[in-house]
């Protein structure tokens, strides 16, 4: 704790896990783009799409730092869009025969894009 002014000082090995940190660089990536004045659909679609990355590296148990992806990670992630990943959350009132797996090409563009 800083004795002069009563607050505690962040470690350095806490700060460097922040920095790394893949839900940390998001969140900050998403405030500069609140903070342009981009539209509340655009603001939608950047976490949608980044609880699709968050899903896919739950799955592959890949921890949420920047450090562990690569190249590798991102043409797996862009297959699983394709041929994996499941249209519509369980939770979503979409009839079973529309939950197709793999994002339509549209989709796959509009996911990967931030």
């Amino acid at each position: 704790m800083d004795k002069r002014k009563g607050r505690t000082i962040k470690s350095e090995r806490t700060s460097t896990r922040l920095q790394h940190s893949l839900d940390y660089l998001f969140d900050y990536y998403y405030q500069a783009k609140k903070s342009e004045g981009r539209a509340e659909n655009a603001l939608k679609t950047y976490v949608q799409n980044y609880n699709y990355f968050c899903e896919f590296l739950d799955e592959r148990k890949i921890i949420r730092d920047i450090r562990n992806i690569n190249v590798e990670v991102g043409r797996d992630y862009i297959i699983w869009l394709r041929d994996e990943k499941r249209r519509f959350s369980d939770n979503c009132k979409v009839p079973e025969s529309v939950r197709t797996v793999g994002l339509l090409p549209n989709q796959l563009t509009r996911a990967l894009r931030i």
